[in-house]
């Protein structure tokens, strides 16, 4: 059952479409997508880097940038982060004139299903059925990714020894980014079959 049901049904009242009041942030870049990941360590994509890294140049040739919002301490490099001088008032603005967002299934990926944005979720320590934009009946294309781990089961946990949503590909990402963005990609030729558990430690 998804959590927005379960509180209905706690509460004794009916769900409807939210009313979200958003305040004008100024952003340079005229195209751009959102990025975010959560405070959650088991909510923190340690893909991010590689993601940027590897579509930095497509999407710059595409005069497309990328904005971090959100309030976690992760940095990342060659993004526009708006981090901490932003707020939820200005994320919803901002993430209603992006062209894409990704992140952690949060607050925020709710807000571009309510502003109708395509949208990227990508779980970890919840699930689809329970925590899914797609409450709100968004109009946008909204892609759920799951931990490719074979029988897969949400911990539910802020904390998790090995990170299942690294288990989610940067190559996968990116290539459903590009399919959005209408920009012709070879993502989507690429086979991960291995990734080891200190892939994302630099040494």
């Amino acid at each position: 059952m998804h959590f927005v049901e379960t509180m209905s049904l706690y509460s004794g009242l009916k769900s409807s479409r939210p009313f979200i009041q958003e305040s004008f942030f100024p952003v340079v870049p005229e195209k751009y997508i959102t990025i975010c990941t959560e405070d959650h360590q088991s909510k923190q994509w340690d893909g991010f880097y590689e993601y940027i890294e590897l579509i930095k140049p497509i999407l710059n040739k595409n005069g497309i940038s990328i904005i971090e919002i959100g309030a976690n301490t992760v940095n990342f490099k060659g993004v526009v982060v708006l981090k901490k001088v932003t707020n939820p008032n200005h994320w919803s603005f901002i993430v209603k004139n992006s062209l894409l967002h990704i992140g952690p299934e949060s607050f925020i990926n709710s807000l571009a299903a309510y502003h109708n944005v395509p949208c990227i979720t990508l779980f970890s320590n919840t699930s689809p059925e329970y925590a899914s934009p797609e409450w709100i009946k968004s109009s946008a294309e909204q892609v759920l990714l799951l931990p490719n781990v074979k029988n897969y089961k949400p911990s539910f946990s802020a904390q998790e020894p090995e990170k299942s949503i690294n288990k989610i590909y940067a190559e996968e990402v990116i290539s459903k980014s590009l399919d959005i963005l209408n920009i012709e990609n070879a993502f989507n030729k690429y086979n991960i079959f291995y990734v080891g558990n200190f892939y994302f430690n630099k040494t």
